[in-house]
């Protein structure tokens, strides 16, 4: 399900769903939330799930507030290019580490991959694009999960050191 026209992340809407109506989301993101369904779901548990629905569009209505906007291009698909080092080359080749912004136009020594979903935003090998490091930026701003970064707090990236 789709929250950006509310104006929230799906991060924002999973913690008021869980907080105040006492439904978890399976897999929120920054645009999304997802449910699940199984052979132990009853239909009170659908029920439950439509009102805290109808209770988060009515809390977002009456707070009127516009639809959000990530600033990445977050619809569209990157295009394909071939990395300069392979995985291997990049994660054995000698390294430093960069302030984010910095990192960008550098070779990535690392895997940054955010959860959920699990797909790597960037491998090692890769040119760090500006894209990349927005959507980075937004994902860890709006509470997400982002995986396998050598520093925790993603002031830094770790690049491919260049003689």
């Amino acid at each position: 399900m789709d929250v950006s026209a509310l104006g929230i992340t799906g991060f924002e809407a999973d913690e008021f769903l869980h907080q105040r109506q006492g439904v978890t989301a399976e897999l929120p993101n920054l645009r999304q939330l997802a449910f699940i369904f199984s052979l132990g779901t009853q239909p009170q548990d659908g029920s439950a799930l439509v009102a805290a629905l109808t209770a988060l569009v009515k809390s977002r209505v009456a707070t009127a507030t516009a639809p959000l906007e990530l600033g990445y291009g977050s619809d569209t698909i990157p295009a394909l290019s071939i990395p300069p080092l392979t995985p291997r080359e990049a994660f054995f080749a000698p390294q430093r580490s960069r302030p984010l912004r910095a990192a960008i136009g550098h070779i990535s020594a690392e895997t940054l991959c955010p959860y959920p979903p699990g797909i790597p935003l960037l491998l090692p090998g890769e040119v760090i694009t500006a894209e990349a490091i927005a959507q980075i930026q937004a994902i860890h701003q709006a509470g997400g999960t982002l995986t396998g970064a050598s520093d925790g707090t993603l002031a830094t990236l770790s690049v491919v050191a260049t003689a």
